[in-house]
């Protein structure tokens, strides 16, 4: 990925800020995400690892990105052809759907991701296909995330909804213990994700796992 490369006046803003400059939902301007990553992940902000957000939908995502953390590497995943220009050595741009087994292995195989961001198809099916292949490869103290989540607390959002999902209702059990709601869920994938969470970070309509192993 090149040198490692020094805080500039552009880095120097907050990850919310730029999310607003670039117009993103997950800005403050609309969903409200972006501030609370922050706080998980400022302390690597200057450090180099791979980024995975698929369904990033907007070059502006990636785009956010690239600005905050200046020494990381940027994959972006879309079943889309986005073509972005001038995103050098430091930004990848991947098409193929997300629940597609060879191209996750593919990524796997290529990178080393340290912070996951899925806002893909929304499709139950293929976020949990996503997080059963990705997330056991992510690096020890990483993050997944994943966003749009339906949370059954929040009455104005219909379960039905094709929007947002009922994806995974992520229920803390007290220590390490997590368990993946959606009664249908497979038991040997609830507890290979109990095994390999530390902690749980729930937000408005995203769920934060962290794995463990990180040592922060």
């Amino acid at each position: 990925m090149g040198p490692r490369q020094p805080a500039s006046a552009a880095t120097t803003a907050s990850l919310d800020g730029i999310g607003r400059r670039l117009g993103l939902t997950r800005s403050s301007l609309d969903r409200d995400l972006l501030r609370h990553y922050e706080r998980l992940w400022a302390p690597f902000r200057e450090e180099a690892f791979d980024l995975l957000e698929v369904g990033f939908g907007r070059t502006e995502s990636l785009q956010c990105w690239l600005e905050w953390f200046p020494n990381a590497r940027v994959v972006g995943l879309d079943v889309r052809v986005i073509r972005i220009p001038g995103g050098g050595d430091r930004l990848v741009v991947r098409r193929a759907d997300q629940a597609d087994p060879q191209a996750l292995v593919s990524l796997i195989r290529e990178f080393r991701f340290r912070i996951v961001i899925d806002d893909g198809s929304r499709e139950f099916a293929d976020q949990q296909a996503l997080l059963s292949m990705i997330y056991p490869a992510i690096e020890p103290g990483g993050f997944y995330c994943v966003e749009s989540v339906w949370d059954p607390r929040e009455d104005a959002i219909d379960p039905k909804s094709s929007h947002i999902p009922p994806m995974y209702d992520l229920v803390e059990q007290g220590g390490r213990a997590l368990s993946l709601g959606q009664r249908r869920q497979e038991t040997a994938i609830i507890n290979q994700i109990a095994r390999q969470t530390a902690t749980m970070t729930t937000l408005p309509r995203a769920v934060v796992l962290e794995r463990t192993g990180g040592g922060r």
